[in-house]
C-alpha cells in the first residue's frame, strides 16, 4: 500500500488541473450554474466509488473523478 501512496495523493491533483482547465469553456457556453451543477453531481459520484471501491484501481479513479469536479467547482464559484 505505500508504494502506491503516490498515485493516491497526486491523481486527484492532476484531476483538479484538469477540471480548472475544463471550467473556461463550459462556463463560456453554459455559464456559472449548469457547470456548478454538474460538478457537484460528478463530486457525489466520485465520492460513491471510493466508498463503495472493490479494489485500489476503483478507488483510485473515484479520487480523480473528484479531483476533476473540485476543479471545475474551485474554478467556477470564485466568478
Amino acid at each position: 500500500m505505500a508504494s502506491n501512496q503516490s498515485v493516491i495523493f497526486s491523481l486527484p491533483l492532476v484531476g483538479s488541473v484538469i477540471g480548472g482547465l475544463l471550467a473556461s469553456p463550459l462556463n463560456f457556453h453554459f455559464g456559472r450554474k449548469l457547470p456548478l451543477y454538474v460538478a457537484y453531481i460528478v463530486s457525489m459520484g466520485g465520492g460513491l466509488v471510493q466508498v463503495f471501491a472493490p479494489d485500489l484501481g476503483s478507488f483510485i479513479g473515484g479520487r480523480s473523478i473528484n479531483g476533476v469536479a473540485l476543479g471545475l467547482a474551485n474554478a467556477t464559484y470564485p466568478l
